[in-house]
């Protein structure tokens, strides 16, 4: 009699992770960077890797002063490390001739003007400083100094270096948020019935003298933040009333007008006005 052995075959499936290498032998990022001997070429170690780099490509710009050129689009770039595709055609300009291409800076970021409406929350503040230049040659007083200093009295001021930065007619005030800086304008338009309203001053710097008055506008040009003298332009800022002027010189308004626009580091109606804010 015949004996049947029955032998059964057991097959051992083994699933492995797919391998982490691309085209070029190169491990892939994560999550396919697996440990496996298929990736590593060991099982036991040690394994030895090596970075792998791949040159960037720059984008070029070509310029004659300020206007871009249009150049082949082969000069339109060049990878790093390696050669630059220079213009087929050179620049011309009359009485010059061109010498080459020159690496400039790149243009500084514009930044954005800042709206004085935020400042909202510190419009009940003084300032702890105020500064003005009157329109008269190397005129600076300073509150800070004593008693309306002036040209020789300079000398003996603290922080000097915040009044040579003012140009005529121009004021500043130093916050705690930053330093508020301005320009003003006399004239005989625009009456008002209160310092710190806003208004449309048609004349700049009058001359004449009309009925003794001229009316005292200051507007915002700049602000820098703390410790920073730094200004950037401003949305908007009103013209705003600072003061009636009734002297007797006509120049008076146009020396006087800045002492009285710097009040707005002492005076929240001008403030309000002069950030833009609603009274």
């Amino acid at each position: 009699m015949k004996k049947l052995f029955l032998t059964s075959a057991i097959i051992a499936v083994m699933s492995y992770p797919a391998i982490a290498l691309d085209g070029n032998n190169h491990i892939q990022p994560s999550p396919t960077n697996d440990c496996v001997e298929s990736t590593l070429g060991t099982a036991t170690g040690p394994a030895n890797l090596e970075a792998d780099w791949t040159a960037n490509t720059i984008n070029l710009e070509w310029y004659n002063e300020d206007t871009k050129l249009t150049v082949p689009t082969t000069s339109n770039t060049c990878t790093y490390d390696g050669g630059i595709t220079l213009p087929s055609t050179n620049p011309t300009k009359t009485g010059y001739t061109f010498r080459g291409w020159q690496v400039r800076a790149a243009a500084a970021p514009q930044q954005t003007a800042f709206d004085l409406t935020t400042l909202a929350e510190y419009v009940e503040e003084n300032a702890t400083q105020r500064y003005w230049r009157g329109q008269a040659i190397n005129e600076y007083e300073n509150p800070n100094c004593g008693s309306n200093p002036k040209d020789t009295n300079i000398s003996t001021c603290d922080d000097l270096g915040r009044l040579t930065g003012l140009q005529e007619n121009e004021w500043l005030s130093v916050f705690s948020y930053g330093k508020v800086k301005g320009t003003t304008r006399c004239s005989h338009s625009g009456q008002v019935s209160q310092v710190g309203d806003t208004g449309t001053p048609t004349d700049d710097f009058v001359t004449d003298y009309v009925n003794g008055n001229f009316w005292c506008w200051c507007s915002v040009t700049g602000f820098a933040q703390p410790n920073s003298d730094d200004y950037i332009s401003v949305v908007s800022s009103p013209w705003t009333f600072g003061a009636t002027i009734n002297m007797g010189a006509t120049d008076t308004c146009a020396r006087q007008c800045a002492y009285y626009c710097s009040r707005v580091g002492t005076t929240e109606a001008i403030r309000r006005g002069i950030y833009g804010l609603t009274q």
